[in-house]
């Protein structure tokens, strides 16, 4: 599932995910299941940082991608799910629901040389 040269685009977004944890090391953690509004975070309660990481792709499995976007707007609501999934966790009443966003753009098209699972 994560081995082809071209990841599918469900599972593509876990892989850059772990790419991105891996480069921030050992301090940060994984938190980002499902639909949860921030992937990655250091710390906790006010000495938290929250990393959302969007990702988008030039070549999909079906061909071509014919318009990427990433989508990261402000929301008026935190997810009406947020609390019963995480109790106990403050998040704010509007927003974006992380401090930081990073961005993984794979513009790679040649299927000859593609490999949508190296960082490089």
């Amino acid at each position: 599932m994560y081995s082809p040269p071209i990841i599918n685009n469900a599972h593509r977004g876990d892989v850059v995910e772990m790419m991105v944890l891996t480069a921030l090391g050992s301090d940060w953690r994984h938190v980002g299941l499902g639909w949860h509004p921030w992937d990655l975070q250091r710390g906790d309660g006010q000495d938290r940082v929250r990393v959302q990481v969007k990702q988008t792709a030039a070549l999909q499995l079906w061909g071509p991608t014919r318009q990427r976007s990433l989508v990261f707007g402000w929301k008026l609501n935190p997810p009406n799910y947020f609390h019963k999934y995480n109790p106990g966790e403050d998040i704010e009443d509007e927003g974006w629901f992380c401090e930081l966003f990073i961005f993984g753009l794979h513009d790679g098209t040649d299927q000859e040389r593609m490999d949508q699972v190296n960082p490089t």
